[in-house]
């Protein structure tokens, strides 16, 4: 093999195992290094509006694309941390579609389909996960936020801003301003979720046309 003319040398087994490995670890570092840049809101200090703005400024040429064979666990761990659909698509360039059908465990976007009692051919329906550990994971998700707002809040105000310094006010604004986008962004979320599952009460429970689910 040659490169630029000069002659390289092939691996044997055990260097190409090596360097494998070392492939390997290199890219289990870099989502780590993107959960960091999430977690500490590296967008906004450069100045970009939004977490899919950031990627797609900074990582678009150089966009990592994952193997088919390790895509869910990649999402999960996104969405574990508290990324959306749109920031896990953002970070990862798969389609915002690709990433749902991954959190929704539906293998290669191609759900099977069973024969109805008609003849005719259906998709199937995957089992909704139990409810009772979807609303207990949510309630002590909510919590927590709660818990750790609350404890920013009670380090701001237990400064005196009145006899802060320049340097200190800068701070303490910024790190105010950040609360209320945290708010912002959950309450913008939360309001989300209860027209979602207004519309689906409704849906249920009967809609305009005398229709019931």
């Amino acid at each position: 093999m040659t490169t630029d003319g000069a002659l390289v040398p092939t691996l044997n087994a055990d260097e190409a195992r090596t360097l494998t490995e070392e492939i390997k670890t290199a890219v289990a570092m870099t989502w780590d290094l993107i959960v960091d840049a999430y977690k500490r809101k590296a967008w906004s200090a450069l100045g970009y509006s939004s977490w899919a703005d950031y990627c797609e400024g900074e990582f678009n040429a150089s966009r990592l694309r994952l193997p088919r064979d390790e895509r869910s666990e990649v999402v999960a761990a996104l969405s574990g941390v508290g990324m959306s659909v749109r920031e896990i698509a953002a970070a990862t360039g798969e389609s915002k579609s690709t990433v749902s059908r991954e959190l929704a465990g539906v293998p290669n976007g191609t759900p099977e389909r069973v024969l109805g009692a008609d003849g005719k051919s259906y998709q199937a329906q995957k089992p909704a996960p139990p409810f009772q550990p979807l609303v207990d994971g949510l309630d002590a998700a909510v919590r927590a936020f709660v818990t750790s707002q609350e404890e920013r809040m009670e380090r701001l105000e237990a400064v005196d801003v009145q006899s802060a310094g320049l340097d200190q006010a800068k701070a303490l604004l910024e790190e105010a301003r950040a609360i209320n986008a945290d708010l912002a962004t959950a309450s913008e979320r939360i309001h989300g979720l209860v027209a979602a599952c207004d519309d689906r009460l409704h849906v249920l429970e009967g809609g305009p046309d005398g229709t019931t689910s």
